[in-house]
């Protein structure tokens, strides 16, 4: 088992959704999706072949580039299959994420004092433009003959995979937003300024693991097989310790200003796009999101023979999930390096003979709120709205 923290303090005890006030909100909550697998929702259906014309003459050229255009149009009726396959992928993850962190916070909140949180009017769909209530297209002929999928036509199956779709986003916005109501309420008694020990940072690039999603979150490599609620293991924090290849449970963090220079320094030759969020850790123990220290919490070392080297005080791994409410906002590299320098915090690339003191060292939050203000007034004048275009 790996332990990690998690404060248990709440401000409040139960969650009362009001369901009473229009039908639709029992319809939606209660409304199941099937798994991926019923839902035929592949991603590799093949779109790089090329058809084969054989050398005895027995096909005629147009008869052959007949071929080729059919070819053509079936490789992009693929394609548009394997979009909306990924598409309605993830949009019912994106549901089953909000309901898992939802219910999660609801376990947590059951000792102190009630609080009622009701569904927003627009947050619902209109259950009537969903195809569950779509009477004249609740079943294609050919669906209703239960043949296999795949031996569907191509146009039936951009049909179905059209109103999967449709169907997927059935409750999505109203949940986000039940979820997002509940974490401010949690949160609401923490103050805007965090003490300069409780501040984590994460540089983002084209090739990071861990994405900023639409919404405003960052989710870990994994998170479309995440579950809040299964046992951490010391191998899988181990595994991302070491850079493993694949996805992860979980999301790394940098206490160290300097700590986070050399990553940034790293990476500069692959990647000039590179991001900086600035995050709250004191907004993610408060909402039981487990972290820690990879050598103090979790107990690894840089010197064990499994190569977890890259363990130290200031690696800080983060489970699952960082909700927006605790991102302070995104720095850009040229920023991050000017408080570096504000700071006395040495930025050379030499790392190897810089004293471990300097890991130690922070950037006062007051600098930081400064440059984070500049550069949220950078990018409203660029038109580019924080979190979304990284």
């Amino acid at each position: 088992m790996v332990r990690m923290r998690s404060s248990s303090t709440a401000l409040c005890s139960s969650i009362t959704i009001n369901t009473e006030l229009d039908p639709r909100y029992t319809r939606v909550l209660s409304t199941k999706m099937p798994s991926h697998g019923r839902f035929e929702l592949w991603g590799n259906r093949p779109t790089n072949w090329e058809p084969i014309r054989l050398d005895d003459g027995s096909e005629s050229d147009e008869s052959f580039r007949q071929r080729l255009s059919e070819a053509e149009e079936e490789k992009k009726a693929y394609r548009r299959l394997n979009e909306l396959s990924k598409r309605v992928r993830e949009k019912i993850d994106t549901r089953l994420w909000a309901t898992m962190y939802l219910r999660y916070l609801m376990k947590r909140i059951h000792t102190v004092a009630p609080v009622h949180i009701e569904f927003r009017d627009t947050d619902l769909p209109n259950i009537k433009n969903l195809s569950l209530s779509d009477e004249a297209l609740a079943h294609s002929p050919e669906e209703h003959l239960e043949r296999p999928f795949q031996d569907l036509s191509l146009e039936i199956q951009l049909q179905i995979l059209k109103r999967r779709l449709k169907d997927a986003h059935i409750g999505v916005e109203a949940i986000w937003a039940t979820l997002n109501e509940l974490i401010v309420v949690l949160t609401l008694e923490i103050s805007e300024h965090p003490p300069d020990s409780h501040i984590g940072f994460r540089v983002f690039d084209l090739q990071s693991q861990a994405c900023i999603f639409p919404t405003g979150d960052i989710r870990c490599g994994n998170w479309q097989d995440f579950n809040v609620n299964q046992d951490l293991t010391r191998a899988g924090a181990e595994k991302h310790i070491q850079c493993f290849p694949s996805p992860t449970d979980y999301i790394s963090l940098s206490t160290s200003p300097r700590r986070l220079w050399n990553i940034v320094t790293t990476r500069m030759s692959r990647d000039q796009n590179q991001k900086i969020a600035v995050i709250d850790l004191r907004v993610l123990q408060r909402l039981g999101i487990a972290y820690g220290s990879t050598t103090d919490d979790l107990g690894f070392h840089s010197n064990e023979p499994n190569k977890t080297k890259y363990a130290t005080k200031h690696h800080v791994l983060v489970l699952g999930w960082i909700p927006r409410h605790s991102i302070l906002g995104f720095l850009s590299i040229e920023s991050f390096h000017e408080l570096l320098e504000e700071t006395h915090i040495d930025t050379s690339t030499e790392t190897g003979d810089i004293p471990s003191i300097e890991y130690d060292r922070k950037i006062p939050f007051e600098l930081i709120s400064r440059q984070l203000q500049a550069s949220a007034k950078k990018m409203i004048r660029g038109g580019v709205k924080q979190g979304i275009a990284l």
